[in-house]
């Protein structure tokens, strides 16, 4: 199933119709927000990205340093030949420790970005879901007016209703705030001006993690990760530095420093596995939590067929039909939360840097 913040559900537009009259202003002819697709958003955050220009930067800088260093690393004149090998390594380590970092960037940026995007994309829908129920609610307060003033329920419950309205009402200032709040999280990302609006494309595609040996993925990611590498390749210096003796410490301290480096190793790939069948879990919650919910849907659309149907026929009101739609738009919602959440779900567990 697909989610886009373009298309939202015909039942919220139908509803938004009948119980949220809209208002003039916004009949008037309005230039819409222009359009940000979330690839669009990731291009920008990245060329504002400080962490991403300074690993470049040092890139740059280690590269320039390679050639005098691997020179000195294996000059057989150099007294100091085991000092520059070790320096030698430790470039190579941060390089391809950073090359690393900047190639886990984009991911990283395009994960927030999209969380940034579903945000906005669910507070303002909340934010019209609270409109419409505000709509259906003050509805309802007419109708109790009429039966209060006609003795079939007592004013004291009309003014109860009528009050717990009034707060709703004003309580939507808080709902909009939220909305608000989203937007400027990411015009701030952006570097945009931080009351900017915008149309987000942000289309989501729900698709099952597919079926895999979890034992054998687990391994391959543990051996794959960029972490563990950085991490084997310290060891690997600390290794050579205890064997010829050298760096800083006694001997027992560089065999300390190795024992060390190995145990936090053991502790990195066991946190790694952990997450990995915590994220693995998580994702299989979630996967049955929609398919309940889109059964649940299903059987709400055919209910509503039946209830347009004892419309028809005089048995029930439209006010009772509008409070069912709502009902239907509220669990779409919740739907589509799910489908952002599992997307952001699957996109790390198929990423383990960005666990």
């Amino acid at each position: 199933m697909k989610f886009t913040n373009k298309l939202f559900i015909f039942i919220l537009s139908a509803l938004f119709i009948t119980s949220a009259p809209i208002p003039a202003a916004a009949r008037q002819n309005v230039s819409p927000p222009p359009e940000l697709t979330v690839n669009e958003a990731v291009n920008r955050a990245m060329q504002r990205s400080s962490e991403l220009k300074t690993i470049n930067e040092n890139i740059e800088l280690i590269d320039m340093k390679r050639p005098l260093l691997a020179e000195s690393a294996t000059d057989p004149l150099n007294p100091l030949i085991v000092a520059s090998g070790a320096a030698y390594m430790q470039a190579e380590m941060q390089r391809a420790s950073m090359s690393g970092s900047a190639a886990t960037m984009r991911q990283i940026i395009e994960m927030s970005i999209i969380r940034y995007f579903s945000t906005v994309v669910l507070v303002e829908r909340d934010l019209e879901l609270y409109d419409i129920n505000l709509g259906l609610t003050k509805k309802n307060i007419e109708i109790m007016k009429v039966r209060a003033e006609l003795g079939h329920i007592s004013i004291s419950a009309y003014e109860t209703a009528k009050i717990d309205y009034e707060k709703a009402f004003a309580n939507r200032a808080e709902k909009q705030k939220t909305a608000d709040e989203a937007y400027r999280a990411l015009n701030q990302v952006l570097g945009a001006g931080l009351e900017n609006k915008y149309q987000l494309i942000l289309d989501i595609e729900y698709k099952q993690l597919k079926e895999r040996n979890l034992t054998g993925y687990i391994g391959d990611s543990v051996k794959n990760s960029r972490k563990i590498k950085d991490k084997e390749y310290e060891l690997q210096i600390a290794e050579y530095n205890e064997r010829h003796h050298n760096g800083s410490g006694s001997a027992e301290e560089r065999t300390i420093t190795v024992e060390q480096i190995k145990r936090e190793i053991a502790e990195i790939k066991k946190d790694l596995e952990e997450k990995l069948r915590a994220s693995y879990n998580d994702i299989k919650s979630l996967q049955l939590a929609y398919e309940i919910n889109m059964m649940e849907l299903g059987g709400m659309y055919m209910q509503l067929e039946i209830k347009k149907t004892q419309l028809e026929l005089g048995r029930i009101t439209r006010l009772d039909v509008d409070a069912y739609e709502y009902q239907i738009a509220l669990l779409e919602y919740r739907i589509s939360a799910q489908v952002y959440e599992h997307y952001l779900s699957v996109m790390q567990f198929e990423n383990p840097e960005l666990l």
